[in-house]
């Protein structure tokens, strides 16, 4: 299937590099993981040497994978809790 999904864009494979790495700096709690934090999405973007336009578009980019993430993950949970719930 990856030999017939079309070659990604220099800049999108940047983007896609950033949310990787940015994946570690996700917090940890008690129902899972959370989003991004904006502190982390700014440190790389600085130490990118970002503009300001470059950082806003870098910010709202990330967020938006890192927001359909989580709901894939909310999604996915949910459908788990009703197959159970239907199991029992």
């Amino acid at each position: 299937m990856l030999a017939t999904q079309p070659p990604l864009h220099e800049i999108s494979v940047f983007y896609w590099n950033a949310f990787i790495e940015l994946n570690s700096e996700r917090p940890i709690g008690m129902s899972g993981s959370g989003l991004i934090p904006l502190t982390a999405i700014r440190a790389y973007a600085q130490d990118y040497d970002l503009d300001r336009q470059e950082y806003e578009t870098f910010k709202r980019i990330i967020g938006a994978v890192d927001n359909r993430r989580q709901r894939l993950i909310d999604d996915k949970r949910e459908k788990e809790a009703a197959k159970n719930k239907k199991a029992s």
